[in-house]
């Protein structure tokens, strides 16, 4: 984030959006050629053990970066919207899987009664939270206590929340070769 907010000043403004639970700072990079567009989100290892999918992220940043004003498309693309790139969600289980687990998923908080830490960030939303996970504290799907419990989600969501016009939001992963849309929980066209 750095190295890119220092190559590219012009176009990118780096952002504090949250504190995790062990105290670590969650950074994006806005990148913007322009003020009041519309708004493209982009978020990465929300699961700490898909170290691929920060670094896809941040390749993708690259890009549009290194491309702009070389690549009609990517031009259009950046002089009509803003993107709000958010590499590294999850940074206490990010930092946990260079130095304890590498396997680690869920977040670095502890769970009220339970000797099992974590929950999974992906399944701690407010919305129709519970509905797809299975099991207590140790799972490795456990969504929380409640809705938000991990300061980590709620904080980003917050800051998401101050986005105005945001048009598009990207979660991405790295655990299968696949695409998914919403809505995940069901198989109903919604």
């Amino acid at each position: 984030i750095d190295d890119i907010a220092a190559e590219f000043p012009e176009l990118v403004t780096v952002v504090e959006v949250a504190t995790s639970y062990e105290g670590r700072t969650i950074r994006l990079i806005k990148i913007s050629t322009g003020e009041s567009r519309p708004a493209f989100w982009m978020d990465s290892g929300i699961h700490a053990r898909e170290w691929v999918a920060p670094a896809s992220t941040i390749y993708f940043a690259d890009q549009l970066l290194r491309n702009y004003g070389v690549d009609a498309e990517i031009t259009e693309l950046m002089d009509e919207m803003d993107f709000y790139i958010l590499p590294v969600f999850n940074v206490d289980g990010y930092e946990y899987t260079w130095t304890d687990d590498r396997l680690w998923r869920k977040t670095r908080s502890p769970n009220q009664g339970s000797a099992c830490v974590g929950t999974d960030p992906n399944r701690n939303y407010d919305y129709r939270w519970g509905e797809v996970s299975a099991g207590g504290p140790c799972t490795q799907t456990f969504p929380g206590d409640s809705p938000f419990s991990e300061r980590e989600v709620r904080e980003v969501a917050e800051h998401m929340e101050t986005i105005p016009d945001l048009r598009a939001i990207f979660g991405i992963h790295s655990y299968g070769q696949m695409y998914m849309a919403p809505y995940g929980f069901t198989t109903e066209n919604n």
